[in-house]
């Protein structure tokens, strides 16, 4: 078992679990940056907002108030059909209109 940690602990062997270690960060956060919205996506929430009625609106402020987020996630998805991921994003920036913040 000593003998293990004795090949593990050289320099060299060090250098490459580091250098792997820095570029699988660096993978995930590249891919991560991937995840950002299209202008188009950001159209389509925007129309799909536009097309909400108000009382649906209200409903989905009501669940926003009570801080409901996930509520107000399931009505507005449930309003206009947009994916969940589309739908966060609609509340997200429905909280950021009203000045609202996660602070109780």
């Amino acid at each position: 078992m000593d003998a293990y940690f004795d090949q593990i602990f050289q320099t060299p062997v060090m250098v490459t679990l580091i250098i792997v270690s820095i570029l699988a960060y660096l993978i995930g956060k590249t891919n991560r940056a991937a995840d950002v919205d299209t202008p188009q996506q950001k159209a389509e929430i925007e129309k799909a907002s536009a097309g909400l009625t108000a009382n649906q609106r209200m409903k989905i402020d009501a669940a926003i108030d009570a801080r409901k987020k996930i509520e107000a996630i399931g009505l507005y998805r449930a309003a206009t059909g947009l994916s969940l991921r589309q739908s966060k994003q609609a509340v997200d920036q429905r909280i950021r209109e009203r000045n609202l913040t996660d602070k109780a």
